[in-house]
């Protein structure tokens, strides 16, 4: 799957840069995008998410770590990117059951049979949910937020 970029239109007009390299409001904002994602779409444990460096050509992964769900992200990512990547992967949090735990102790025979196994039906119809929701609830309470600074900060300098 290509990896598509962002859905704001702040950061697509903008040339592309490494997210990891900008840890300013940036990174407020996707640890806020990450907050909401959890609040509206519940799993079954909860979810951190780190950025790592990772193989060449993953953008992310998950995997669970006892009562955890662990999102990596690849810190080499551009911005449209990791938000693509947490996407991806917070649907296989959200479609994780019992025999993912068992394929990461089981040898699938191919990185082919492991993708597809792991990005079955279950993973589809959770991924449609996570993508609905970042699209319906994320975005538009990302952007009342920002509104809502821009107007206290003019609000800030007319006094």
């Amino acid at each position: 799957m290509p990896l598509a970029r962002c859905h704001t239109p702040k950061c697509c007009n903008r040339r592309p840069t490494r997210f990891a390299k900008q840890r300013n409001a940036n990174t407020r904002e996707f640890n806020r995008t990450v907050q909401l994602l959890k609040s509206f779409i519940p799993t079954a444990f909860p979810v951190e998410v780190r950025f790592r460096r990772l193989r060449k050509g993953i953008a992310g992964n998950c995997s669970r770590r006892g009562p955890l769900y662990v999102i990596n992200i690849c810190n080499t990512l551009y911005e449209g990117e990791v938000i693509a990547a947490l996407l991806h992967e917070f649907g296989h949090a959200l479609a994780w059951n019992h025999l993912d735990d068992q394929m990461a102790y089981v040898d699938c025979g191919s990185q082919s049979e492991f993708e597809r196994r792991t990005h079955g039906p279950e993973w589809g119809v959770a991924y449609a949910q996570v993508y609905r929701a970042y699209v319906a609830d994320v975005l538009p309470a990302l952007e009342k937020e920002e509104k809502k600074r821009d107007a206290n900060r003019v609000k800030g300098r007319t006094k």
